[in-house]
């Protein structure tokens, strides 16, 4: 037991020492608690925010590519349009070869019908001067071959312009 008032104080003394010991402690125990929530609250925030950004990566990356299946699809209609045309054009000129075959044939059977309508005139020169009508009709035949002439030269030089076009 205590028996003398130094050993009293002593012992005050040391009981105060115990006490902010038993303080400090306490306080260090709170401290680590909230250390330990801040951590935790912390880690929470940061695992929050990272899978928000990969949602947001994700919603970004699924618009692009629907962005990118739309142009696919966009650009595979324009091909088969543009692949349709140059069919239509292919058929076009053709046909515009068929014509200018067709009109060479008629411009060749009517430059043979000028040349025997010339030879003819030609042979039958003097029976010619005696006879106006049949004159008269041979110049009208003529003069009508050659329109048929300059007007199938005409056709075919606007087919052949086509066919450059093409």
């Amino acid at each position: 037991m205590i028996e003398t008032p130094g050993e009293i104080q002593h012992e005050i003394g040391v009981l105060a020492e115990r006490g902010q010991r038993v303080r400090a402690r306490e306080k260090n125990r709170r401290r680590g608690k909230l250390n330990w929530l801040a951590w935790t609250g912390a880690v929470l925030v940061w695992g929050a925010l990272m899978f928000g950004c990969y949602l947001a990566a994700e919603t970004y990356i699924t618009g692009i590519r629907q962005e990118l299946k739309d142009i696919r699809q966009t650009n595979e209609a324009r091909l088969e349009e543009l692949k349709n045309d140059i069919a239509s054009l292919h058929v076009q000129l053709e046909n515009q070869r068929e014509s200018a075959a067709e009109l060479l044939e008629r411009l060749a059977a009517v430059e043979e019908g000028l040349a025997r309508v010339q030879e003819e005139l030609s042979l039958a020169g003097d029976a010619l001067g005696r006879t106006d009508e049949t004159r008269q009709a041979l110049s009208n035949r003529v003069s009508d071959l050659s329109k048929q002439l300059q007007q199938l030269q005409s056709a075919i030089k606007k087919l052949e312009e086509a066919a450059r076009v093409y």
